[in-house]
Parts: C-alpha cells; sequence; structure tokens
C-alpha cells in the first residue's frame, strides 16, 4: 500500500531558475564572508547582487485559482513564504557584508 500510494502524489515541481540562481549566490556570498572573517585582508569584492535576485524572484507569477469559493491558493501562500525569507537572508547578508567591509 505504501508503494502504491507514492503513485498518487503530485511530483514536486522543478525550482525555477530564480531561487536556483539565489540560492548558487547566497553559497557564494557566504563563502566571502567566511574567507572575510577568517583574513581580514580579504576582499569583499565583487559579490553577487543578492536584492536583484531577491527582486527577481518576488516577481514570479504565481498560479491562482479562479473562483470566489475556491479553496485557498497554497502555491500563492507558499511564494510568500519564500519570499518573506529570502528577504530576510538578503538583509541579514548585506548587513553582514557592510559590517565586514568596514
Amino acid at each position: 500500500m505504501t508503494l502504491e500510494a507514492g503513485l498518487y502524489e503530485d511530483p514536486r515541481p522543478a525550482a525555477p531558475a530564480p531561487l536556483l540562481d539565489f540560492a548558487n549566490n547566497v553559497e557564494t556570498t557566504l563563502w566571502a564572508l567566511g574567507q572575510a572573517l577568517r583574513d581580514p585582508a580579504y576582499a569583499l569584492d565583487h559579490l553577487p547582487d543578492l536584492r536583484a535576485d531577491q527582486r527577481a524572484l518576488a516577481d514570479l507569477q504565481t498560479s491562482s485559482r479562479p473562483g470566489r469559493d475556491a479553496a485557498p491558493d497554497l502555491a500563492g501562500f507558499r511564494h510568500a513564504i519564500l519570499v518573506s525569507e529570502t528577504d530576510r537572508m538578503t538583509n541579514s547578508l548585506t548587513t553582514m557584508t557592510r559590517v565586514l567591509r568596514r
């Protein structure tokens, strides 16, 4: 029964390209911040623009369900959470970068 139950689940959608770009650029930024913490002479130059990545992610269109009596739009809810959390990450990493550049 367990194997059969897996047949009826919706497959997870692929991550959108802006999310993959954001994740890769967060990883690059974290690596650079770690280097700067280990070596104060390390220059934090040419870091990716996380705010631009976050805006691109926020601008993604989410599917909405038509009709007034439709079930709640979970895709829109998930998108809102994703936008909120990526905004927090961007703010934190930007702040850390500014602090370490001083």
